[in-house]
């Protein structure tokens, strides 16, 4: 039987994720953009760190993923947003695609540059 791996990492990513949607959201509202934005942006401060600290994780995390996290990490998207399920599905889904890819770009970037 495989070590389970839990959700907390995958979870910081979605809030991230989710922060980050709603500051961008929250810019372009008005549709200008101004010192008063600079509020958007340092609201994501907090929960950049804890999300980029584990992000290594995230793979394992996924690959380990039950049904019942699955449903865990609709709900947890549904609550965060106040949205249905079904919708909370689809945007749970594509966030965890796109904290695989941020860990991928991560790696990329944190891979030390070969000179041939």
């Amino acid at each position: 039987m495989s070590e389970v791996k839990g959700l907390k990492e995958t979870k910081e990513v979605l809030d991230f994720a989710i922060g980050a949607v709603t500051a961008v959201n929250n810019i372009t509202a008005d549709k200008k953009i101004d010192f008063s934005d600079l509020a958007h942006v340092m609201a994501l401060l907090p929960i950049a760190g804890p999300a980029l600290d584990g992000v290594k994780e995230i793979p394992a995390e996924l690959m380990d993923l039950t049904s019942q996290e699955g449903v865990e990490l609709v709900a947890y998207v549904a609550a965060k947003l106040s949205l249905e399920n079904s919708h909370a599905k689809d945007i749970a889904l594509a966030a965890m695609k796109a904290a695989v890819a941020t860990f991928e770009l991560i790696k990329a970037v944190k891979a030390p540059v070969v000179v041939a």
